[in-house]
């Protein structure tokens, strides 16, 4: 894709960021047709909005999901520090269009994860701080982002809206993070569950694998930024205006308030 092209995805993107708008789609003339070309438009888009990166969200993070959408790892989309907040948190209608929430995991990383000439092994990925229960909140500059296609999306940050930290899950690795109960309850009904065993990620690989790829695109992961790393209850739309709890089992939950 040419750098002109790539600017002017960027301008456009970032035009709809600081005005809380939305848009049909990026003109055929310079949307991305690859994983590779939305995320270079995503690293032009940051160096417009000039926000602080303080960590990383991976969508589509289980093999399934991948092959489903036709990526090999999971596609990256920034967390802001102008977005991410500690449970409970409240967000309202000029931080949100049409929230989509998902009950996740979170590293906090304790140092920075080097990556060499090969790929980072799960063992390298585990110099972690701490894991937390989360909820991402997905969203979007496009008005049906199921419609542009991944390499659109990718581009758009791949539509983080908004990132919630929860309490720290201890003894972690012994913990049953790919199948232990998760549970979506808005206004105090339950709304949905967890998905399948097979739809659900593990952590500590996409840790590994979310590594490998940022650093071959000259982002690599710092000390002190949370990897969220994929949803265990599939993507659910939640009308501003309501209360939403991530309920964890034992493990804890996380709360967010939409305002409308």
């Amino acid at each position: 894709m040419e750098p002109d092209n790539i600017a002017r995805a960027a301008d456009t993107l970032a035009e709809a960021w600081r005005g809380h708008t939305r848009i049909e789609a990026l003109p055929e003339d310079y949307r991305p047709a690859t994983a590779e070309e939305g995320f270079a438009i995503q690293q032009a888009l940051n160096d417009r909005l000039g926000r602080e990166t303080v960590g990383w969200k991976l969508a589509h993070s289980s093999p399934p999901a991948m092959a489903r959408i036709g990526v090999t790892t999971p596609p990256p989309g920034r967390l802001f520090a102008q977005t991410v907040k500690n449970t409970p948190a409240v967000y309202g209608p000029h931080e949100l269009h049409a929230p989509r929430l998902e009950p996740e995991f979170a590293f906090l990383l304790a140092r920075d994860l080097a990556v060499g000439d090969g790929p980072c092994t799960e063992d390298q990925a585990a110099a972690v701080e701490s894991l937390h229960l989360a909820i991402e909140i997905a969203d979007s500059r496009y008005h049906d982002p199921k419609a542009v296609g991944i390499p659109s999306s990718i581009a758009d940050n791949m539509g983080t809206g908004g990132f919630i930290v929860g309490p720290v899950v201890t003894d972690w690795r012994n913990a049953n993070l790919r199948s232990g109960p998760v549970r979506l309850l808005v206004d105090g009904k339950v709304d949905a569950e967890q998905m399948a065993t097979d739809d659900r990620c593990d952590p500590l690989w996409v840790l590994a694998e979310a590594a490998t790829n940022l650093a071959s695109h000259g982002e690599p992961l710092r000390a002190g930024q949370y990897i969220s790393t994929g949803a265990h209850v599939a993507p659910h739309p939640v009308p501003l205006g309501h209360v939403v709890v991530a309920d964890f089992g034992d493990l804890g939950e996380v709360k967010v308030t939409l305002e409308a």
